[in-house]
């Protein structure tokens, strides 16, 4: 994303969320709020996003929205990681992972196992982590995401090289590769049918 285009986002958003608030449509006020924080995330202003996101998780707990509460808590969860506050990162991936494993969100579910693998990485814990990632391939072959699986076969491949597990480490990154360019190869078919 642009800067350009990160800023009419940002503007766009912030004029919806008053606009919102104004009229007190909390369900939309959510949406402007986790888009906010979204963007903050992927501009690096952590800070900014856990506020957002953290406004955000509130009103969908006084709502009663599951959904939006998951992808609240999975996403406050993966900024605590990106500001270094992994005990708490962990307490709202947790979170999000029992409301997504309740509502039977299985893509979500593999979200949040990758953001827990994410955590325990980061705390050098490789075991944990890769515990977590190996739910997180098996949720992405059952639901058939092939991109999220290529991923998942790229950090097992990264985490074998922490344990000093080379053999494992080329055997998922041969994966991962594989599966980059059969997708890479789709995706041209894709665009020469489309033309």
């Amino acid at each position: 994303m642009s800067v350009n285009t990160s800023k009419l986002k940002n503007i766009f958003c912030r004029k919806t969320l008053v606009i919102n608030r104004e009229i007190g449509n909390r369900y939309d006020e959510v949406s402007c709020r986790g888009i906010l924080g979204e963007l903050f995330r992927s501009l690096g202003e952590y800070p900014k996003a856990k506020e957002h996101l953290q406004k955000a998780l509130k009103i969908t707990e006084e709502t009663d929205s599951k959904e939006a509460e998951a992808f609240c808590c999975r996403t406050v969860g993966n900024v605590l990681h990106c500001l270094g506050e992994y005990v708490k990162a962990d307490e709202y991936l947790q979170r999000a992972l029992a409301i997504t494993k309740e509502m039977g969100n299985k893509e979500e579910e593999a979200s949040c196992y990758r953001g827990l693998s994410n955590v325990y990485e980061s705390v050098e814990e490789y075991i944990r982590a890769e515990q977590y990632l190996q739910k997180a391939l098996t949720m992405t072959k059952e639901i058939g995401h092939k991109k999220e699986e290529a991923t998942c076969h790229g950090k097992l491949g990264g985490l074998f090289q922490f344990l000093v597990d080379y053999y494992k480490s080329v055997q998922y990154l041969q994966k991962a590769l594989r599966s980059q360019k059969k997708l890479a190869t789709e995706k041209g078919k894709q665009g020469i049918t489309k033309s």
